[in-house]
């Protein structure tokens, strides 16, 4: 076959796994959005947005359609936006997975506040409701790690009030969610 049929086929075995792996994400992507906010795209900017993602990376518009067609489907599967963040030794990061409604901006705003006042233990809340995520500096982890049974890290936070600095969210942001009831609760108050 020769080096010039090599190199060629490994040119599109490369561009063909990109492929793969760009529209498998953009096709859950795209299901997450049809959930959220329904499918017509004038209507939905997530959608809207993904979709002219889906048309940069060359998606063909039938698998666009099927993703869509899939996530309105009664049995389709329910896949949950989830975001993980990662920090270096100098402080710890409390992210809870019942938080549906915390966006990555508010996560984003505490992260930023933290980076300004690493000597402070940085939270979200919402006018005198604290909430999570938090940020600690490193100075907190023994009192974190002493800490037994359920309770978090708000018992650290009450020990050193004059330590803390919240960060301003909205107030659905800090919807704690424990049960699918009451997940579905939520969902119908939106």
């Amino acid at each position: 076959m020769g080096r010039a049929f090599e190199y060629r086929k490994a040119r599109k075995l490369k561009r063909w796994g990109h492929m793969a792996r760009v529209f498998t994400k953009i096709g859950k992507e795209i299901e997450i959005a049809v959930k959220a906010g329904g499918p017509d795209p004038s209507g939905n900017t997530r959608l809207r947005i993904l979709m002219q993602n889906a048309k940069a990376e060359n998606m063909p518009k039938e698998n666009v359609e099927r993703a869509i067609k899939r996530a309105t489907e009664k049995d389709a599967a329910d896949y949950k936006e989830v975001i993980y963040e990662g920090y270096g030794s100098h402080g710890i990061a409390f992210l809870v997975a019942d938080q549906p409604l915390l966006s990555a901006s508010a996560v984003r705003a505490v992260v930023r506040q933290w980076r300004e006042h690493p000597s402070c233990i940085v939270g979200a809340a919402c006018g005198t409701r604290r909430g999570n995520p938090n940020m600690f500096p490193r100075e907190f982890f023994p009192a974190l790690c002493a800490l037994e049974g359920d309770r978090g890290g708000s018992a650290v936070i009450r020990q050193y009030p004059e330590r803390y600095l919240a960060v301003d969210v909205p107030p659905e942001a800090l919807a704690d969610v424990d049960t699918p009831e009451a997940l579905r609760a939520l969902r119908e108050e939106k």
